[in-house]
């Protein structure tokens, strides 16, 4: 990822390692564990506004569960919508994602990406609540890769959860 210059990059975060055993039993739960420390590091609310103060490795990983969030709730139209397609798509996320291992999360984020490219303006544009609703009926090709995403994401999860685990230094101070 890269970082904004001028600002001051958080220290890792602190977590306990019984902390991390307890959430051992869910990948979702296991990577919150990490995010949650990020945000509780960063300003009320401004957690993807500070995303480039963190570690590179921590970047990835709070751009991953934004667009988790995004893409499970309303689909890449509601992530750009929101906000985040710059952020998801002009930036390194999905050459990170491939090298923690979530080759299948990479190559859909990468297709989107194109999509999202080649009809950005359309995409960006401010809309209405109705103009909104209208556009998942008028722009479809998002919805191939939608499908696949929830196909593979519980997989791809936990082959990041894994990445997380085995480079858990990358990510924060585990302490006893």
């Amino acid at each position: 990822m890269s970082r904004a210059s001028g600002l001051k990059a958080p220290t890792l975060p602190t977590i306990s390692a019984t902390v991390l055993n307890q959430a051992n039993t869910d990948d979702w739960e296991y990577l919150l564990v990490f995010i949650d420390a990020y945000t509780s590091q960063a300003e009320p609310d401004m957690l993807v506004n500070q995303l480039f103060s963190f570690p590179d490795d921590a970047c990835t990983l709070i751009l991953y569960s934004e667009l988790y969030g995004q893409v499970t709730n309303g689909g890449f139209i509601q992530m750009i919508q929101n906000g985040y397609g710059k952020l998801v798509f002009d930036n390194p996320l999905a050459q990170d994602l491939e090298r923690w291992g979530a080759s299948q999360l990479a190559r859909i984020i990468q297709e989107a990406g194109a999509i999202y490219h080649t009809h950005k303006s359309l995409l960006e544009r401010k809309r209405t609540l109705a103009e909104f609703s209208a556009l998942y009926k008028e722009f479809q090709y998002f919805d191939p890769l939608e499908t696949r995403f929830y196909e593979v994401m519980d997989e791809q999860t936990a082959l990041i959860r894994t990445y997380v685990e085995q480079h858990n230094a990358q990510f924060a101070h585990i302490v006893q």
